[in-house]
């Protein structure tokens, strides 16, 4: 083990002098006007246009011009973060923050290695916040006594309640609680700077601040739709007040070791709320990211994170262990961290942790032994090749991501960093993989379970226990280990790409090359081709299979959906190769029948077809997948949705639309499914009886055609029969309905709109905002109400009203008893659009609110008039969603096209335009003509009793058809 340590000291060195070096940039010009200039390796394909700064002051700036921008953002960020700390107040460099962003919008976040500001603004007001907020930083060298103690109770309100843990924050939190408790990332054992007297707050605040905030700690990083020009002379003008660098004080080169020598191996159980427990093996390492180009662990996680045949995740889904495997760097400092492995388990894969750990521990051994090959490492550098040119243009990070980089990435590599491939330097790759040894291993469990011996973790409180391992493992039969293999060179990585010009089509075409065509339209089978203005290679393959059976008795339900599960998985096995080169695919069941969506190169289309449509007509049914299958499905539909939309989102699309079986059904009806009777429903009932596809891309419209015939061939069947009528039901105006569930913690209100027209998306959306400003101004008063006492100065609200504004006069009263029953600032509001229809939903939570308080909300809400400042204000915001839909990357123009052809949605741009002509009047009208409805709308309220059986849901869900007015819908629409 003192060799061991030695290393890992030895390695932690080298790795601390690569980063000094990394940080001194490697200029490519330079400027007589204070600061250096270099350029940024970027896509060709990518439109943006970049410019990396470097002041002489040590402070380092990349500037991106983006056309598609709405809103300009910048995040500033600095070299300190929570492992900073002094070891006897932890939390100070959090506190830190809190105090200089004070009031402002500024949203502020701190890291283990460095705090971020980060801001949005509309125009060029990004300059004026940014110089604003750069000299309340230069000028907070004195703290004054009220914004500590401001900032004191803000953050120990926010550790007191948990705010924002997740999963990977409680587990965090229990492994700094083992850490060597010299290493920064090790929880402090002294008082948090939160409840820390004034008198030693004080001082540490400006001795940190002081230490820290010096400018070439600084990095800050600009998105902006303006030149780079115009940018540079702003930012430049505002960063004036940052003077010269000042002296970084003793500052440390490398940090001691995450881990003593005799700690490791150590096991930990953790007993945390998730839904499937996961079993980790934690390895301390060098931060890999030092060696970005080298990137000596990516060969080792892609061999040990494939799910193709033969790999260990294969194996230990036969076996019925586990459901997943990842790989990657878990909590890390600049200069260390831990390697993750982790496995999602099943129950019985509880029970086997110990056989999990020893293939794990044996896979690696056959990596060290004969796993390691450099045209693996090729084939990765050509796949991140690939990704880096011809990604989604949404793909770019925003400000804060960009800031982040900065630190760490040489500026001319701050975008092509994360795919920047060295040479395969199988020495460094071995010198990595020593790291991955029993004797220098985390092993935890994390699951819902209860632990014994049991300890709390410093912050979180999150429950543990801890105990030495063995470096010992059980031993693993050869039948078991010669299941094993490596993968085979990927048949799905393009070797040559180029994109279909548009002038290398037939003259005929070329006038309308991106306008949408319908390539065939039969009674079965439709199919449409766009090349939707993609000039790069890649396409999109959008299918929708109709199977009667989706929307028939429960037992077919919920057998399609597990027929539906079988196919996903056996495609994740069997062309996890394509996902690996690119591919993005997925496969979902729903009331009419089966969507599978591939993205990726427009080589690889043809291949992936192929693969589908064979599955499709000969999926494995043994037992083990189809155990497997049930138990994950079963799995899925018992979790259910886990927001308040979703639970709505669910629960109305049953009571409106036709065909489907609620969940509860499908549950039902899976648990009394056998094998042999999948087998026989899938010969005589899992049939595609209708067939759209929708070709979007990079394609030649030869090459769609050819393509939509080969999905024909494959997937439609000759004997389906015709797929049922949808139907969605209308609230006639006086048959307003109460439902209770099991699944709200308060009383939602459902509201149609008047139509499906453009207008009707437009208004609905429209009063939805507005709604949702009037909560947002009940909240930021309630806050500044309640916040009023706690402290000896004013508290500013949350967003102050805009200049020159008119104030929007009070709601209308409620009805008698209903604003007792109702907090303003508590309700959510929601714009939907069910089957093609936008609707309004209101959401109030707690168990007193009822349905006549909150109708009687909802009608003054929508009834009195708005100023017309507050009106113009909403449809900006409502503009700007619109217009960021709009610029969104290559998938999610698929879809929205894809929504339009088949589930009869509205374009956004129609939406815009509705908007623009919408006058006030005009907006006034239809929001009293929705209060008008608000009796007769739905709402579903907090059961009281708890039960929720499936008999009675059916039967009121029957009896609530009798209210509606049923009107069948064109063509299959989904809600």
């Amino acid at each position: 083990m003192p060799g061991v340590c030695n290393r890992f000291k030895g390695a932690l060195t080298s790795l601390a002098l690569l980063l000094t070096f990394l940080a001194a940039p490697l200029w490519a010009e330079t400027s007589n006007q204070g600061f250096r200039v270099d350029e940024v390796i970027k896509s060709p394909e990518d439109v943006r246009e970049y410019r990396a700064l470097a002041y002489d002051n040590g402070v380092q700036v990349l500037l991106v011009s983006d056309p598609a921008a709405i809103e300009a953002e910048w995040t500033l960020s600095v070299l300190a973060g929570g492992n900073q700390d002094p070891a006897a107040l932890p939390g100070l460099n959090r506190l830190l923050t809190l105090v200089l962003s004070g009031d402002s919008p500024i949203v502020a976040t701190i890291y283990p290695e460095h705090a971020e500001y980060h801001m949005r603004t509309a125009g060029t007001e990004w300059s004026s916040a940014l110089s604003g907020f750069v000299r309340q930083v230069v000028g907070r060298a004195e703290f004054s006594v009220e914004a500590i103690e401001q900032a004191q109770h803000v953050l120990a309100n926010k550790m007191r309640t948990g705010l924002g843990a997740t999963l990977t924050d409680r587990r965090d939190d229990v492994y700094s609680a083992l850490f060597n408790a010299e290493h920064p990332m090790a929880r402090r054992q002294g008082g948090s700077a939160s409840i820390a007297p004034l008198p030693a707050v004080a001082p540490a605040l400006k001795k940190n601040y002081q230490r820290f905030y010096t400018p070439e700690r600084i990095r800050l990083a600009l998105v902006a739709n303006m030149p780079l020009a115009q940018q540079q002379a702003l930012v430049s003008k505002a960063l004036e007040s940052l003077g010269a660098s000042a002296a970084d004080h003793a500052q440390a080169t490398e940090y001691p070791p995450l881990f003593k020598p005799e700690d490791l191996p150590l096991q930990v159980q953790i007993q945390a709320d998730t839904s499937k427990p996961q079993l980790q093996l934690l390895f301390p390492v060098p931060n890999p990211l030092a060696l970005y180009a080298d990137k000596p662990l990516a060969e080792v996680s892609r061999l040990l994170a494939d799910g193709g045949p033969g790999s260990l995740l294969a194996l230990l889904q036969s076996l019925g262990w586990a459901d997943a495997i990842d790989t990657g760097m878990g909590m890390q400092s600049r200069y260390d961290g831990l390697y993750e492995v982790r496995v999602d388990l099943t129950e019985l894969g509880v029970r086997a942790r110990d056989q999990v750990v020893a293939l794990v521990f044996y896979m690696i051994e056959q990596i060290r032994v004969r796993g390691l090959r450099s045209w693996r490492h090729q084939e990765l550098a050509r796949a991140a090749a690939l990704d880096f040119r011809y990604r989604d243009a949404t793909a770019i990070r925003d400000s804060a991501q960009l800031a982040h980089a900065l630190h760490y990435y040489r500026p001319r590599d701050v975008l092509f960093g994360p795919y920047r491939f060295n040479d395969f330097n199988e020495r460094l790759v071995r010198r990595y993989l020593d790291f991955l040894r029993s004797d220098n291993v985390l092993i935890s469990l994390t699951s819902a379970a209860q632990v014994t011996g049991e300890q709390l973790s410093p912050e979180l409180l999150t429950p543990y226990s801890v105990a030495a391992a063995s470096e010992m493992q059980p031993e693993i039969k050869v039948t078991v280990r010669r299941q094993l293999d490596f993968p085979e060179p990927n048949n799905f990585l393009p070797t040559r790409l180029s994109s279909k010009e548009p002038p290398m089509l037939p003259s005929s075409q070329k006038a309308d090359i991106n306008e949408l065509v319908e390539l065939f339209s039969r009674p079965r089978f439709r199919a449409w081709f766009s090349r939707g203005q993609v000039t790069s290679p890649v396409a999109s393959v959008l299918l929708r299979l109709e199977i009667p059976a989706a929307g028939g008795p429960a037992t077919h339900a919920a057998a399609t959906e597990l027929m539906t599960e079988l196919i996903r998985q056996e495609l994740s096995e069997k062309a996890f190769a394509a996902h690996l080169a690119g591919v993005d695919f997925s496969v979902d069941s729903h009331a009419l029948g089966v969507d599978i969506i591939v993205h990726g190169y427009n080589t690889q289309l043809g291949l992936m077809l192929t693969r589908i449509g064979q599955l499709v007509d000969d999926v494995e049914l043994d037992e083990r997948r189809f155990k497997r299958a049930k138990r994950i499905l079963s799995e899925r539909l018992s979790r259910g949705p886990s927001t308040v939309e979703g639970v709505l989102g669910e629960q109305v699309a049953a009571l409106h639309y036709r065909p489907g079986r609620t969940r509860s059904e499908r549950l039902a009806a899976l648990s009394g499914i056998t094998l042999e009777q999948l087998k026989d429903f899938n010969h005589s009932h899992y049939r595609v009886a209708a067939l759209n596809v929708l070709f979007y891309g990079n394609l030649y419209r030869q090459e769609a055609q050819r393509l939509a015939a080969l999905s024909e061939h494959y997937l439609l069947h000759d004997k389906a029969k015709a797929p049922p009528a949808s139907l969605y039901g209308r609230l006639k105006a006086d048959a307003g309905a109460n439902f209770s569930s099991d699944k709200l913690d308060g009383s939602a209100l459902y509201l149609q709109g008047q139509g499906a027209t453009a207008a009707d998306y437009a208004e609905v959306m429209l009063a939805a905002q507005l709604m949702r400003d009037s909560a947002a101004r009940a909240r930021e008063s309630a806050f500044a109400e309640a916040a009023e006492p706690a402290f000896d100065v004013p508290v500013v609200p949350l967003a102050e009203p805009i200049a020159g504004t008119e104030a929007a006069p009070e709601s209308e009263p409620l009805a008698a008893g209903a604003e007792a029953e109702l907090d303003q600032g508590q309700i959510t509001v929601f714009d939907w659009v069910l089957a093609g229809r936008p609707a309004l939903v209101v959401y109030a939570p707690g168990a007193e609110v009822t349905p006549h308080a909150l109708r009687a909300f909802v009608a003054a809400e929508l009834a009195h008039s708005r100023a017309n400042t507050n009106l113009e204000v909403a449809k900006t915001v409502v503009k700007q969603r619109l217009a960021s839909d709009h610029n969104a990357g290559r998938r999610e123009q698929s879809l929205a096209l894809w929504r339009e052809l088949l589930d009869s949605r509205v374009t956004n741009e129609a939406v815009t335009a509705a908007l623009n002509k919408a006058t006030a009047a005009e907006s006034h009208m239809y929001r009293v003509a929705l209060a008008r409805q608000v009796p007769g709308a739905l709402v579903l309220m907090q059961r009281g009793d708890g039960s929720n059986t499936s008999s009675e849901d059916q039967q009121a869900r029957s009896e609530y058809w009798g209210h509606l007015r049923s009107t069948p819908l064109k063509g299959p629409v989904l809600p």
